[in-house]
């Protein structure tokens, strides 16, 4: 969670300020991201308990399994898409295909965020053109965080 007042919009609205969804920095909140040989690596901010003293590469580890699954517009896009590719005819698809374009805009974004948009829109507009959620998503987002534009 990010310090301070917590969000103001009502549970089951979109907050037109990002705060909708985790992003991979929320999950490594206690941590700081130090520069190493391979670009980057996650150290506490604080000295860890004493008890997990001998826990720091299973930390370390699920750490990095945790980052991997990216900010929940990708990891939800990636599943719709994937859903979308084997199950076609689900009348669902239409919908999720645009909130997944939506999620991409008022969620976090990163590198491979665009993609996932563009792919989600492209599978909307070719696979359901009659659908009235082509009409509620006229384009597909292709900004990503200024975190991420900093790990280049």
């Amino acid at each position: 969670m990010k310090p301070g007042i917590s969000r103001h919009s009502k549970p089951g609205t979109l907050d037109d300020y990002r705060d909708n969804w985790w992003c991979p920095v929320d999950i490594i909140q206690p941590l700081q991201r130090q520069a190493d040989d391979d670009g980057h690596r996650f150290v506490l901010s604080a000295p860890p308990p004493s008890f997990l003293d001998n826990d720091s590469d299973k930390t370390a580890a699920e750490i990095a399994q945790l980052e991997k699954q990216g900010n929940a517009a990708e990891f939800l896009g990636r599943i719709v898409l994937s859903w979308a590719k084997d199950h076609p005819d689900d009348a669902r698809l239409p919908e999720a295909l645009h909130r997944v374009v939506v999620a991409t805009h008022l969620g976090c974004g990163d590198i491979g965020t665009p993609d996932i948009s563009k792919a989600a829109f492209q599978a909307l507009q070719r696979n359901y053109p009659q659908s009235e959620w082509v009409k509620r998503t006229p384009y597909w987002y292709r900004e990503f965080s200024v975190r991420d534009s900093l790990r280049k």
